[in-house]
């Protein structure tokens, strides 16, 4: 006669995300987790690869201040051509951190990209970074797919790079993953401030739809896809926890916001154009505004 099972069934994390997610659904679908105040600094970014084990630059970059007691985030962009100390490295654009980590590190491992950027924000902001999640250029479309697309009302027709054809019109437009991609990477219109918005338009609308009731359901199952497209270091039951926060905040306790005040444009004597910065004052602005003080 067979025996019972005793030993746990292996699960994959994909799994055990769904699991938890779905946990939380069944059992706390209104309330935060949090029950005591608890502030996260997280870095968001884009890559310019496109698969794990490629180095690559950040395309897109933002520090994300999540309080999962009050229920608020708090997202600031920072341009990919700041000029910035590199900690182990020449002074560069703030994009090469990650890549140079990587580079640097005997097995590629993308962490050592991920803390080698980490310190380059400690050292030129005062931040200290929590936790980090890139996707690639094939993960951010798949996280959009999973999705089941996004809609945003977009400020102005955005034209191809020889303004031949409207590629994106002015208005509410509706975009899959590689088409969302598409519209937060152009820049050859606008340079990096409307492409600084766009991302962010593109952010607004992922939450917007993750709270979408036709898609509640599935929630569970979208959000393991989302965590198989990106590679972060934030720890499971942190994960499960930001799943809760994503499908209960509303849009009034989400802001984002932009250096751009602070920098001046130089062209070096090497020819490399960047964005210096006036650093007796951005990391205080910038502590301040992840705060919510400015």
């Amino acid at each position: 006669m067979p025996q019972p099972r005793t030993s746990p069934i292996p699960l994959t994390r994909r799994q055990l995300v769904a699991i938890g997610a779905g946990a939380i659904l069944a059992v706390h679908p209104d309330a935060s987790l949090g029950q005591s105040r608890d502030q996260r600094t997280f870095v968001v970014a884009g890559l310019d690869s496109r698969a794990p084990v490629d180095p690559g630059n950040t395309d897109a970059l933002l520090l994300v201040r999540l309080d999962l007691d009050a229920g608020t985030v708090r997202a600031l962009s920072v341009p990919r051509d700041l000029y910035v100390v590199i900690p182990g490295f020449e002074r560069d654009k703030i994009c090469r951190a990650y890549d140079l980590g990587m580079r640097a590190d005997a097995d590629r491992d993308w962490e050592a990209g991920a803390e080698t950027l980490a310190r380059t924000i400690l050292r030129n902001f005062g931040v200290e970074v929590d936790g980090s999640a890139f996707a690639d250029f094939d993960g951010f479309p798949e996280v959009i797919d999973a999705l089941g697309g996004i809609e945003l009302d977009n400020p102005y027709d955005v034209y191809n790079p020889d303004r031949t054809r409207v590629v994106f019109p002015e208005g509410t437009i509706t975009l899959d993953g590689e088409e969302a991609l598409e519209f937060t990477r152009t820049r050859h219109q606008d340079g990096d401030d409307g492409r600084v918005d766009r991302q962010q338009l593109v952010l607004a609308a992922m939450l917007d739809k993750a709270q979408d009731p036709a898609i509640r359901a599935d929630l569970p199952g979208i959000f393991a896809t989302a965590l198989d497209a990106v590679r972060t270091d934030v720890s499971l039951p942190l994960q499960l926890r930001l799943f809760d926060l994503a499908q209960n905040i509303s849009e009034d306790d989400v802001a984002f916001g932009t250096i751009t005040e602070f920098l001046t444009e130089e062209t070096l004597p090497a020819g490399m154009w960047v964005y210096q910065a006036d650093w007796k004052t951005l990391p205080d602005y910038v502590q301040s505004w992840l705060d919510g003080d400015v």
